[in-house]
């Protein structure tokens, strides 16, 4: 039985039905995306889903919005700086697609959050989470029970988007950070060797640019201090303290949960990582026959 179509839905989405076609429609409006990490990649991909039509979001982001997030998140404006990422992103959301069902979870994917996490169900994960131990739980998860699930690896240190390709994450090159998420599953989850992963990849083949060393550090820590982030970090998650996650916060801000010192960043490419990663969500939905159970490429 044909599904009914909402002729104001209809009306915004006109250009992407001509697109994907009615039964592709009606794929995407009726499946759960959940992308972990709401950050340069993830929220660029968060707003292409959005803008796809597909039925039901979960932005999972611990995180405030910081003021060095400008140059290249959405959720940041100068009027969200200490505010949650996820809910943040989850209101602009509901504002281009309200027929969508958004939710923000403030939620550091971790061993000890994961099953937490799983128990939203979704249909399929975008995974942009810069912490390589749990992004490969993450993926391990997903493998063995068999949820469909993309990954984003190292938008930092580049400014070429036209050096952004997609592939099996068994098969990536030159990117030191897909590298390094390979070893590990291979080395702690017993991925195979020589077969393919089945976990799209969204990389880069650019090598990766060294960070400028700066001398205004002692400036940027009275204006954007440690102390403040923590403060800003530890209010976002305070509802979450029964959840065991401080130890991983705490490792996140350190430094000890992503690489540091930074990387630089531009908008232009981790906008283009998340546009391509949130392509690759469409692809494996569109190629499902409607009503699947399984999303897997």
């Amino acid at each position: 039985m044909a599904q009914k179509l909402d002729p104001q839905k209809v009306c915004f989405f006109e250009r992407l039905i001509r697109l994907v076609g009615l039964e592709g429609f009606h794929k995407l409006e009726n499946v759960h995306v959940a992308i972990v990490g709401i950050g340069g990649v993830g929220s660029w991909a968060s707003e292409a889903l959005a803008r796809s039509a597909v039925g039901k979001l979960t932005l999972v982001d611990f995180d405030t919005v910081n003021p060095s997030n400008i140059n290249r998140q959405l959720p940041c404006l100068h009027s969200t700086i200490g505010q949650s990422k996820a809910e943040v992103m989850a209101a602009r959301l509901r504002q281009i697609n309200p027929w969508a069902q958004i939710e923000a979870l403030k939620l550091v994917y971790s061993p000890a959050t994961a099953e937490k996490f799983w128990q939203i169900e979704p249909d399929l994960v975008l995974d942009c989470i810069d912490n390589i131990t749990y992004k490969c739980h993450l993926l391990n998860y997903a493998r063995e029970h068999k949820i469909a699930i993309v990954t984003s690896t190292g938008a930092g240190g580049k400014m070429d988007p036209t050096r952004i390709r997609v592939c099996d994450l068994s098969n990536t090159k030159v990117d030191p950070m897909a590298l390094r998420i390979r070893k590990k599953l291979r080395r702690d989850y017993a991925f195979p060797s020589n077969k393919s992963f089945h976990i799209p990849a969204v990389y880069s083949e650019e090598d990766p640019i060294k960070p400028f060393e700066t001398d205004w550090s002692s400036l940027l820590d009275k204006i954007c201090s440690e102390e403040e982030v923590v403060k800003n970090a530890s209010a976002s998650i305070a509802e979450h303290e029964d959840d065991d996650i401080y130890e991983d916060v705490e490792n996140f801000i350190s430094g000890q949960g992503r690489h540091a010192p930074p990387c630089g960043t531009s908008s232009f490419v981790t906008g283009a990582f998340g546009l391509a990663a949130a392509q690759q969500i469409v692809k494996l939905i569109l190629q499902a026959s409607l009503g699947a159970e399984s999303f897997l490429p």
